[in-house]
């Protein structure tokens, strides 16, 4: 694995950190701000949320995994994150709820997102 490489991976894991900072912001501040149309609806915005998060992970996780490991890393640690959301939303925040229909919403997005990186690493190899 090049320098060039190792430092992207690194650069992606710290646009996850960032991205799970606003992700949590976003969940637990009382009147989150809502863009209007499509992207108004909450369970989509949890979707896109996690599976960017599931992605990133996964991309950047390959500064130490190449194999399974990695996958299964990104996934569990993405739906941890959204499991806690959900959790810290109904306890510390006033006038939010946890719902089951986030967390689902969440997982799918995970799986997308990370299985979607995982097309992507494979395609850039197969090409290179």
């Amino acid at each position: 694995m090049t320098n060039r490489t190792r430092i992207l991976q690194f650069i992606l894991l710290l646009f996850a950190l960032g991205w799970s900072i606003l992700i949590a912001w976003l969940s637990l501040v009382e009147n989150p701000p809502h863009p209007p149309g499509l992207l108004g609806w909450d369970k989509l915005n949890h979707f896109l949320a996690y599976g960017l998060l599931s992605s990133l992970l996964y991309l950047g996780l390959g500064l130490w995994w190449h194999d399974w490991r990695r996958l299964l890393l990104a996934l569990i640690s993405s739906f941890c994150y959204g499991a806690m959301m959900e959790v810290f939303q109904s306890v510390f925040s006033h006038g939010r709820s946890a719902e089951w229909g986030d967390l689902v919403a969440d997982f799918c997005g995970i799986l997308l997102g990370a299985f979607v990186a995982r097309l992507l690493i494979s395609k850039v190899h197969h090409a290179g």
